[in-house]
C-alpha cells in the first residue's frame, strides 16, 4: 500500500489535470471574447457616385485551447454613399424579417433601374428578393417578383455573371468582385473607381478598423474616412 503522501500526491496531480482539461482545455466557466469587424462589403460604381453596403459582424470566440474557432453574426448593415467631390452619407440600415447579411454568396445587392436590390441566394428556402428603401430594407414589392426570382436560376450566387450583367445594364458596375477577391475589402489593398476617380481602401490600427476613401482627381483632392470601427477585444459571461 502506497503511504498517504504519497497518495495525496497522486490525488492534487489527478485534480490538477482536471482542472487543466476543464478550464484551460474546454473552457468551462471562463468568459466568451468578443469583438467587431468589418466583413463583407460589396461596392458600386454608378454614373455619379460610389455607394458601399458595409456588413460589421460581431465575432466571438469560445475561451479554452479546444474551442479557437470564432463565431461571426452580422451586427449592422450600412450604406454609404461617395460622390466624385467628397461628399459622403452614411445610412445604418433596419430589416425586421430575420437574419440577412452582405456577404454576397448568401446575399447579393443587385441594381436595377428604380433601386438597389437584395437577392438571397436560390438554395435557401423561402427566398427573398429585397428593396432598399431609404434606410430600410423591406420585401420588395414588385409585380414581377416571381418572375425576376426565377429567372436567376438555381445557379449558386457564388457566380454572379447574370446579376452584374443586370447591374451593368442600369449603368452600375460591381467592383469588389474583380481579379477573385470576392466581396471582401483585403487589409492594404486598393479598389479603384475609375469612372469616380475614387479610391476605396481598408486601414487597420492597433484596436480599430477605418474604410477610406480618397480623390485621384489632381485638381480637388481629398481624402475621408468613411466609417471606423472599435475593433477592441472584450470579454463577457454571456452566451452568443
Amino acid at each position: 500500500m502506497a503511504p498517504p503522501s504519497k497518495t495525496r500526491g497522486c490525488l492534487l496531480i489527478a485534480l490538477a489535470l482536471a482542472v487543466f482539461v476543464v478550464v484551460g482545455v474546454l473552457g468551462l466557466g471562463l468568459p466568451y471574447v468578443y469583438w467587431y469587424t468589418m466583413r463583407d462589403v460589396q461596392i458600386f460604381d454608378g454614373p455619379e457616385e460610389l455607394v458601399l453596403f458595409v456588413d460589421v459582424y460581431k465575432a466571438m470566440r469560445y475561451p479554452g485551447l479546444a474551442q479557437t474557432n470564432p463565431l461571426d453574426k452580422s451586427a449592422r448593415l450600412i450604406k454609404i454613399t461617395v460622390t466624385p467631390q467628397g461628399a459622403v452619407e452614411l445610412s445604418p440600415l433596419q430589416y425586421h424579417g430575420g437574419y440577412i447579411t452582405f456577404n454576397a454568396n448568401l446575399f447579393t445587392v443587385l441594381r436595377f433601374s428604380d433601386d438597389f436590390y437584395l437577392v438571397e441566394n436560390p438554395l435557401s428556402t423561402g427566398r427573398r428578393l429585397l428593396r432598399f428603401n431609404g434606410d430600410v430594407i423591406e420585401p420588395a414589392a414588385r409585380p414581377d417578383h416571381d418572375e425576376i426570382l426565377r429567372s436567376f436560376g438555381t445557379a449558386d450566387l457564388s457566380d454572379r455573371t447574370k446579376l452584374d450583367k443586370i447591374n451593368e445594364e442600369n449603368g452600375w458596375r460591381r467592383l469588389n468582385d474583380d481579379n477573385g477577391k470576392g466581396p471582401y475589402l483585403v487589409h492594404g489593398d486598393s479598389i479603384i473607381s475609375k469612372r469616380n476617380r475614387v479610391r476605396l481602401r481598408l486601414e487597420t490600427r492597433e484596436g480599430s478598423e477605418s474604410l477610406i476613401a480618397e480623390s485621384l482627381s489632381e485638381t480637388n483632392p481629398w481624402t475621408k474616412t468613411l466609417i471606423t470601427i472599435d475593433t477592441r477585444r472584450w470579454r463577457s459571461y454571456k452566451a452568443p
